[in-house]
């Protein structure tokens, strides 16, 4: 029996079947095979799933089931056109892969439906009404610059993926986030990144955000892949509270800058009359002359270092020949 290899990522659903053939063919190629879910873990879709791949191997019971027979289960037809229609197959739609990857790819939001009102979140109560308090569904935060020239239209955007998106488990709401750098900090963002928008679940603390530019397109391309497995969620860190009226951002205070004193160089008072040539040049000339007489000074301690040493030796030689005389 060959041995079969297949990688899978957790988690995942697949199904081990016997492979139909003769003996010959179970030989070469092994009597098992595996076909692995292409679509979301939910129940519907695994559920379409398994009763049409069933009918396409020939083992599904027209119902939907399976046809047990003196605990065998047995081979009946494959299932007619009619009865895919039953299964939400599309008429003429015999390959359950097609169908899964079609139902898969395809936009969770409502093009037609009309924009709604996205409630804004300055506090830390409001925050928790809107989305923190859910115990189900995303929160999407809509992180936003209130004094951005294009904060009107940012808003519009956001409001327009809200009616798009009613229909799903998902809680909008927007941040003036320009005033509350610390708390989106803990998404990895700065001012420099708005706006922008963050998709997460309030319990779990797991979501991602938009990578892209904002627009509905980039949106909604966000929000299916997070309801489809297409992007997957990161840990976010613990939220800090919303401050009231929003905090300084230190990045965005004008810089205070230090005034020249020339005095403070200069050692004297400058009050007087001259241009600041000349008191430059005049502080030259004083530097020069320091570095002139430590020059001297180090040259005097040298000599005189020399002039000891000398004196020294002198001293050692009539020693040693006074010591010569006197053993002779």
């Amino acid at each position: 029996m060959s041995q079969i290899s297949t990688r899978l990522q957790v988690p995942s659903m697949a199904v081990s079947y016997v492979k139909p053939g003769t003996e010959e063919e179970f030989v070469k190629e092994g009597k098992l095979g595996i076909q692995v879910f292409p679509g979301p873990l939910k129940y519907p879709y695994m559920h379409t799933f398994l009763t049409t791949f069933a009918g396409m191997m020939g083992y599904a019971h027209p119902a939907g089931g399976l046809e047990n027979v003196d605990g065998i289960l047995s081979r009946v037809p494959p299932l007619s056109q009619k009865e895919l229609q039953a299964l939400a197959l599309p008429e003429g739609e015999a390959d359950p892969m097609d169908f899964m990857e079609r139902t898969r790819t395809q936009s969770k939001a409502d093009k037609s439906a009309p924009a709604a009102d996205v409630p804004q979140a300055s506090t830390q109560t409001e925050l928790y009404e809107s989305c923190l308090r859910r115990s189900s569904g995303l929160c999407v935060l809509a992180l936003l610059d209130a004094s951005s020239a294009s904060h009107a239209q940012h808003a519009k955007i956001t409001s327009e993926a809200a009616g798009r998106w009613g229909r799903q488990p998902l809680h909008f709401s927007w941040i003036d986030a320009a005033r509350q750098p610390s708390f989106i900090s803990t998404f990895g963002l700065s001012k420099t990144d708005l706006p922008t928008l963050v998709a997460f679940h309030p319990k779990k603390l797991r979501g991602a955000s938009l990578r892209a530019s904002f627009s509905a397109e980039s949106i909604d391309a966000l929000l299916d892949g997070l309801f489809s497995g297409g992007i997957h969620s990161e840990a976010f860190q613990e939220l800090p509270a919303l401050v009231e009226g929003g905090e300084e951002d230190s990045a965005d205070l004008d810089p205070i800058e230090e005034e020249f004193d020339l005095a403070d160089v200069l050692g004297e008072d400058v009050g007087g009359s001259g241009s600041k040539e000349d008191l430059l040049k005049q502080a030259e000339m004083e530097l020069e002359e320091e570095e002139r007489q430590r020059a001297e000074k180090e040259a005097a301690e040298m000599a005189a270092a020399a002039g000891q040493k000398k004196k020294s030796s002198k001293r050692r030689k009539k020693k040693k020949a006074k010591a010569s005389k006197d053993e002779l």
